[in-house]
């Protein structure tokens, strides 16, 4: 039970009930935030890693991939 970190603002967290999932862990505005990348095991420590690294990515172009994710879901 927590959260258990990977590097890099990986987290692989675990609940109560011992359900595993993904997310990705970064700061806008002093704000902390929190991206989910989805379940353990349907998603493999590599793809969490490749997933935590596309999210730096939008970092470092300033954007928030929990907006940038929302808006490539407006535009379908």
């Amino acid at each position: 039970m927590g959260s258990y970190p990977d590097g890099e603002g990986l987290y692989l967290q675990i609940t109560k009930t011992g359900a595993k999932s993904w997310f990705y862990r970064y700061e806008v505005g002093g704000k902390g935030r929190k991206k989910g990348l989805g379940a353990y095991p349907t998603i493999t420590l590599e793809k969490a890693r490749t997933a935590a690294h596309e999210c730096r990515l939008l970092r470092q172009q300033g954007l928030d991939p929990i907006d940038y994710a929302k808006q490539l879901e407006e535009k379908r």
